[in-house]
């Protein structure tokens, strides 16, 4: 049994090698190391290089949804804003007009027609709906509520 001596960190090491081994310089060599190869450096530098950029990426990635929920849920408010106030009666000069928020332009396009699916019902109803549109890194984004409208409700006698 040949004995190798303490590293620096305290740890010794022992190797059985047959009687009269060859290998046996190679082996002193291997483990009388004292640093590391330039290979081993770049390789280590070069796997943690490629674990940090692909932590990089997913940071991107998660930034530019969290904005893209921020786009939906505004436009979302925006519309339901939209039909809250239709359902009030408000009058509103166009069918379309733009909304700014969170420094972007939010465009809004609404319609409201006669519900004839349901013509028997008393009273007028109409489907109301209301389309909004944003752009994003050139791209066009949309969002559509809809809701049904009672403008006139019957009146019953003894009600």
């Amino acid at each position: 049994m040949s004995k190798l001596p303490q590293s620096p960190g305290g740890f010794a090491s022992t190797i059985q090698l047959a009687p009269n081994s060859r290998r046996l310089p190679l082996l002193r060599a291997w483990f009388n190391q004292r640093g590391f190869l330039m290979l081993e450096v770049v390789v280590a530098i070069v796997i943690i290089t490629v674990a940090l950029l692909a932590i990089a990426s997913m940071f991107v990635q998660a930034t530019r949804s969290g904005i893209s929920a921020e786009e939906y849920a505004t436009a979302a408010y925006v519309a339901q804003e939209t039909l809250e106030k239709l359902k009030a009666g408000r009058k509103f000069e166009s069918t379309e007009y733009t909304v700014k928020r969170n420094n972007r332009d939010y465009k809004v396009i609404w319609s409201k027609t006669p519900d004839t699916d349901h013509a028997y019902a008393k009273g007028k109803l109409y489907k109301a709906s209301v389309t909004v549109e944003w752009q994003n890194n050139g791209r066009t984004n949309s969002l559509e509520l809809h809701t049904n409208l009672l403008e006139e409700i019957p009146q019953y006698p003894g009600i």
